[in-house]
């Protein structure tokens, strides 16, 4: 069966997003900024309050608790951000591109405005699904991105299932 959709800037956005929530230096960047920051601040907050410094005790206390609270909010908004800004750089001229993708016994059909290509079954190193995409990856490091809203998803999981390819499915997956 033939699928025929658009990417368009959030579902590349979606996609380094998941790909990041994913990445164990992403969460190693994460964390160590976290504890480290909070960390920071409260020696400087006991080292004012040792040399009785109260107000400054206060601020660095209150910086401290705000790190705490608050930089793994901040630190997936800046990397949203980051991500957000990336993609309209360098793939500004692909959005509402359209593309076509075929599944065949031994291969997938893609066909998009720069050419064709032919991805043999046994180079898929994983399907991954969202509540909005699937993600097929490819072992030579590329990922075929594919809008559950513009095809009908059930059908082409059940076409690749039927290849015996496992379908790793996170519907409940957020940016967080």
């Amino acid at each position: 069966m033939q699928y025929k959709y658009l990417l368009h800037e959030q579902d590349y956005i979606d996609f380094q997003l998941y790909s990041a929530s994913k990445s164990e230096d992403i969460r190693r960047k994460k964390r160590n900024g976290w504890i480290g920051l909070t960390i920071g601040f409260g020696v400087v907050a006991l080292l004012c309050f040792l040399a009785g410094m109260m107000p400054y005790t206060v601020g660095w206390s209150t910086a401290a608790l705000m790190v705490l609270l608050f930089y793994p909010t901040y630190f997936m908004w800046r990397y949203k951000r980051h991500f957000e800004n990336y993609i309209r750089k360098s793939h500004k001229n692909r959005f509402g591109e359209s593309v076509i993708l075929e599944v065949h016994p031994d291969h997938i059909f893609t066909k998009d405005r720069t050419g064709e290509g032919k991805i043999y079954i046994s180079a898929i190193d994983q399907i991954n699904a969202t509540s909005k995409h699937l993600f097929i990856s490819i072992s030579s490091g590329l990922t075929l991105i594919i809008p559950k809203k513009d095809i009908d998803s059930e059908q082409l999981k059940e076409e690749l299932r039927a290849l015996d390819i496992p379908i790793h499915e996170e519907l409940d997956w957020k940016w967080k």
